[in-house]
């Protein structure tokens, strides 16, 4: 069910702006719950993207690649992306000297 939620906030003709702040906090809590798998979690970072940090988002008209530099107005709203990216690069890869191992999740 919580899906169907999710789905159907996303679904054509219905646009995150006319959801209220309440209902796209609750959309992020549902997917920051539900979210295992990789493409999920993917799927939950271009969402906080779109909705919090547009110019990073895939849909934005800046153009490629964003800058190497993050603007101050914009370390927030990247810190969660950031840090779930951290968090499987940690879980996935070690370190041994300076040769780099990473396996797929």
């Amino acid at each position: 069910m919580r899906w169907a939620f999710v789905a159907a906030t996303f679904w054509r003709g219905v646009s995150c702006a006319s959801l209220s702040t309440a209902e796209a906090s609750d959309v992020k809590a549902r997917l920051a719950e539900a979210a295992q798998e990789s493409w999920q979690l993917g799927t939950r970072e271009q969402t906080l993207l779109e909705t919090d940090a547009t110019v990073y988002s895939v849909f934005s008209d800046q153009s490629l690649p964003p800058s190497s530099t993050v603007p101050d107005n914009m370390t927030d709203a990247l810190a969660p992306v950031l840090s779930m990216a951290k968090e499987r690069i940690d879980k996935c890869c070690s370190v041994i000297g300076q040769q780099v191992t990473c396996r797929l999740l």
